[in-house]
């Protein structure tokens, strides 16, 4: 069964019923598809655990905004939109087509090789990237969500700008790049209010400010501060930076990039060893776990890792830098609470995702064992 709904907001049935969803997309239009929904169950020839919903344009946000803000209601959810390469959260999000691509096999390269092809694209002015105008021409987008953040990790605004002008659609262009933990805020705040769902965003953002508040006050009157380095990169090594210092400054510690909203730095080891950090977070840029370890070899292979203290004392960890430190969201919060309840183990207590983080030693010792 297919029921096509034609939930408020939609054109056809005079401007009051038009104009009802106006600053409060995914709220009453959002209700119209679970009735919907409720029902095809009601006729009793519909199986209530095999319905799903798909779309397109509004549409399209409407399958997210149910995903999202209802994620009981539907058994599965099919937006026609296309994504980036980079995007894989929520997990609904892999059943868009992508509409950029790369020559380069990033998965088949180590931290060394990826870090040469970057530096070989700064110094020739050179894209990685490629978007695909025709995909983009035939989703005819209404918003095109861009940065410039990192102009070589990802598609920057000049591209976009200059990828405007080829297509017949003018799709709106929404710029987010923040540094810092207020930034994100803004711009979730920014993104909210353009397409229409100020209470969506304004309660994301009371929910970072509110938990973030909730910690300091555990962690602002820490005396003995711990020492704490993010490690951005494996070789060469990078102090993580934009908004991970303040990440470490809300969860009570200590860190080697003082101030906020500054870039990554590439260090000497010498360096680390004069930090001497209490604690190590291995989070290289958009890696997850699994991927870390696959490549953790390139920094255990240096034998004055011991006359560091996080190393000597066990406190050494990898955690999941794509889902929580690398990307600009509100998923951050949840990085905080990961660092926090690691140095911080007897005052704040908190239960990170599965495959969140995992301790170097503990998993060191276990692949020794299993042999």
């Amino acid at each position: 069964a297919v029921l096509a709904v034609n939930n408020r907001g939609s054109s056809g049935y005079g401007k009051t019923f038009q104009t009802l969803d106006d600053q409060a997309h995914g709220e009453g239009d959002l209700d119209d598809c679970v009735a919907a929904k409720d029902f095809l169950i009601s006729t009793g020839v519909v199986d209530a655990n095999k319905i799903g919903i798909i779309g397109g344009s509004y549409g399209g946000y409407m399958v997210m905004a149910a995903l999202a803000f209802r994620p009981d209601a539907f058994e599965a959810g099919v937006n026609i939109f296309g994504v980036t390469n980079e995007c894989k959260y929520p997990s609904s999000i892999n059943l868009k087509e992508k509409v950029l691509s790369t020559e380069v096999n990033f998965d088949e390269l180590n931290s060394i090789e990826i870090d040469k092809i970057v530096n070989e694209s700064i110094n020739t002015n050179k894209p990685i990237f490629s978007l695909d105008i025709n995909k983009i021409e035939e989703i005819r987008p209404d918003f095109i969500v861009t940065q410039d953040l990192c102009e070589v990790c990802a598609v920057s605004s000049k591209e976009i700008n200059q990828l405007l002008g080829k297509l017949t659609c003018k799709p709106q262009i929404i710029e987010t790049s923040p540094t810092s933990i207020k930034g994100i805020n803004d711009s979730i705040i920014n993104i909210s209010q353009i397409l229409g769902v100020n209470k969506r965003g304004e309660g994301i953002v009371e929910q970072i400010n509110s938990d973030i508040k909730t910690i300091t006050s555990i962690t602002k009157d820490n005396i003995d501060k711990h020492r704490v380095f993010c490690m951005d990169w494996l070789d060469p090594i990078y102090s993580a930076g934009h908004w991970v210092p303040e990440m470490v400054t809300i969860a009570g510690g200590l860190n080697m990039n003082q101030g906020n909203n500054v870039n990554s730095q590439k260090i000497a080891f010498k360096q680390l060893l004069e930090f001497a950090p209490h604690f190590i977070f291995i989070m290289p840029c958009g890696y997850n776990i699994e991927r870390t370890l696959n490549e953790i070899n390139i920094l255990l292979e240096n034998p004055q890792l011991n006359k560091i203290p996080a190393f000597n004392n066990g406190q050494v960890y990898i955690v999941d830098a794509y889902s929580y430190f690398s990307k600009p969201s509100h998923r951050i919060l949840e990085g905080i609470k990961i660092i926090t309840r690691t140095i911080n183990a007897k005052n704040y207590k908190y239960n990170p995702e599965p495959d969140a983080i995992l301790n170097l030693q503990n998993y060191m010792h276990f692949e020794f064992f299993a042999g």
